[in-house]
């Protein structure tokens, strides 16, 4: 009988059930580690946002919980903001030890400098940051909106929409030893003389800026007869409105032209940093902070665009179409055009409630901005504009060249921010998101949202209680 000897393996078919688990195992233990990995670099660019919000805020804290109420005139003319920024008095530390200085915050944006490899400024320095910068970061992104028919407001959903998010950078800007509002390191126009033909568009900016500032109604407040208005105001009291009026413009427009407004096409105003002979690329604090979504992607156009806020309805509100032609969905702190549509429903028509932190049509939700305010039942009254003519009682009168109601209006109400009894703000928040790229292709790029509510001691005063 003949013996067979069986040889120990396994069969083809085994193998090729063995290799099949096998990459089975190894696809699922690829998946996980991709995972791992985009999980991992999620969470240090987290910390990344986390730890720049972190210095940033720490830094205007300081600054802000430091600022400085002049003994001589209480608590006067120390402070000034708008949306864009906001420029004050305060105690700085520096190489000659501590000194009263004038600390400006802006929310910036880049002008784009590429490297040329040449020394542009004779420094013996090639292509630093004093000669070239790239542009604030442009976001090719998606997000969702809500698509509302124009004709059937019952025919609305969601869509997600391909969008450019654009950004700007977080400056501070100290000037040592200047311890007041006023003395800026620009020869200001004469808002009474003729314009100039010589003048450059944005010497002429400034000009219009400041001559509409006194001139209101066809009467220059300047130079108001004393026996104008005999029983509300007199000609001396308009005068000193009018000049009240000049310092916050200008401390307006000093905050702009920090800001880089002179990269407006249409309407720019002077380079600061220029005339300074500074760049501001040596002042940054924070960068990629959300400035503007427009979107990108067309929509059929009997729908409109609305952005929604579940969290926060009152942050509700319609795209609109800047000058330039573009669809933009959020802004940091924008007054939309008027479209002459009903779109809240309330009845009124591109209304603005009067002030500039109305919940009116023209208004999108500002994300990125600085808000003033006073600490009201346990609350911020968050207002953008502070100690600027925006905050006067009778804003609106004055724009007319009412002066009549300007005066019984201002006599009528007490309000904080008012420039022509300026103080410093209780509360300062801070509110701005840092947009990220996303870790890993084909994801979505991303955004974090930092706030930060600052109470100012020396803001916080009580009225004088008159000896008896």
């Amino acid at each position: 009988m003949t013996g067979h000897r069986h040889s120990a393996g396994f069969t083809l078919v085994e193998l090729m059930v063995s290799i099949a688990i096998l990459m089975t195992l190894m696809s699922g233990l690829v998946v996980l580690f991709v995972g791992s990995m985009r999980a991992v670099k999620q969470g240090y660019q987290t910390m990344e946002a986390i730890e720049t919000a972190r210095g940033a805020l720490n830094i205007i804290e300081w600054d802000l919980t430091t600022s400085f109420a002049s003994r001589q005139y209480g608590q006067y003319y120390t402070f000034f903001g708008i949306p864009a920024g906001m420029t004050f008095v305060g105690v700085v530390g520096g190489d000659d030890g501590i000194n009263l200085s004038r600390v400006t915050y802006v929310l910036h944006e880049f002008d784009p400098r590429p490297c040329d490899g040449l020394d542009n400024d004779l420094d013996g320095q090639i292509d630093e940051a004093d000669e070239c910068t790239v542009a604030d970061e442009v976001f090719d992104t998606t997000m969702f909106v809500t698509l509302i028919n124009r004709f059937d407001p019952s025919d609305r959903f969601l869509k997600e929409v391909r969008v450019l998010v654009r950004t700007r950078t977080l400056l501070r800007y100290v000037e040592p030893n200047v311890k007041d509002l006023d003395s800026f390191p620009y020869n200001w126009p004469d808002p009474l003389s003729s314009a100039v033909p010589e003048w450059t568009p944005e010497q002429r900016h400034v000009w219009e800026e400041l001559h509409d500032t006194v001139w209101r109604g066809g009467v220059n407040l300047l130079d108001v007869d004393v026996d104008f208005f005999p029983e509300l105001a007199s000609g001396v009291e308009t005068g000193a409105l009018a000049q009240e009026l000049l310092k916050a413009k200008k401390r307006e427009l000093w905050i702009r032209m920090l800001a880089g407004e002179w990269l407006n096409p249409d309407w720019p105003l002077p380079d600061m940093w220029t005339l300074l002979d500074e760049h501001p690329a040596d002042y940054v604090v924070a960068q990629n902070i959300l400035w503007q979504i427009e979107r990108i992607e067309p929509v059929e156009p009997q729908y409109r665009v609305y952005v929604e806020y579940e969290e926060d309805p009152g942050k509700n509100h319609w795209e609109y179409i800047n000058a330039s032609g573009q669809n933009i969905v959020e802004e940091y702190n924008h007054w939309g055009g008027n479209d002459g549509v009903d779109n809240n429903g309330d009845g009124r028509v591109d209304e603005i409630d009067g002030d500039k932190d109305g919940r009116g049509e023209q208004r999108l939700y500002g994300f990125s901005s600085f808000m003033y305010g006073r600490t009201a039942y346990g609350r911020l009254d968050e207002k953008p504009w502070f100690n600027t003519e925006d905050n006067l009682p009778g804003y609106i009168a004055l724009q007319d060249g009412d002066l009549d109601t300007f005066w019984a209006e201002e006599a009528a109400q007490d309000v904080v921010g008012d420039p022509l009894k300026p103080r410093l703000p209780e509360l300062v928040e801070v509110h701005f998101r840092l947009m990220f790229e996303s870790p890993y292709p084909g994801a979505p790029d991303f955004d974090r949202p930092f706030s930060l509510l600052v109470g100012i001691p020396s803001g916080f005063t009580r009225a004088h209680e008159e000896a008896e």
